[in-house]
């Protein structure tokens, strides 16, 4: 189901979305925008098709192992507290919701050494925070 899943959002993107949003428009000398965007859909496809050609020819006589209910919840409550940090950057900055979300992610993932956790959590976003500005021009909010 995930492979199917994933095989149409890649052609939707190919399809639809990347014709009609993405610019063509490209200076000499340099890549067409729409070289990376059809790649990296094209590379999901692939792998998508690959995971349903799996799924279909799997040869195991065993049944698929069900996820246990804390597993399941686990996966809703990250999914619910990343969703409402991505939604917090605009208004908080992306340094001041980076740092927590990386310890958190860190912690959650199984970190127990709080030095590691501590440095990776400040340094990481900061080393992006920094990149993306003086090397890219781009201001995060």
């Amino acid at each position: 189901m995930a492979g199917i899943l994933l095989a149409a959002t890649s052609l939707a993107c190919i399809l639809w979305l990347f014709p009609g949003h993405v610019s063509s428009e490209t200076t000499p000398g340099d890549l067409p925008p729409t070289v990376i965007p059809y790649l990296s859909a094209g590379v999901v496809f692939l792998l998508a098709v690959g995971l349903v050609l799996q799924t279909l020819f799997r040869d195991t006589g065993e049944e698929l192992p069900v996820p246990s209910k804390s597993v399941l919840s686990d996966v809703l409550f990250a999914s619910a507290a990343t969703g409402v940090i991505l939604l917090a950057f605009y208004k908080a900055g992306f340094l001041a919701l980076a740092i927590p979300l990386t310890a958190v992610t860190m912690i959650f993932s199984g970190g127990r050494n709080r030095l590691v956790i501590a440095l990776v959590s400040v340094l990481f976003p900061l080393m992006v925070w920094l990149g993306a500005r003086f090397i890219f021009g781009v201001y995060l909010p």
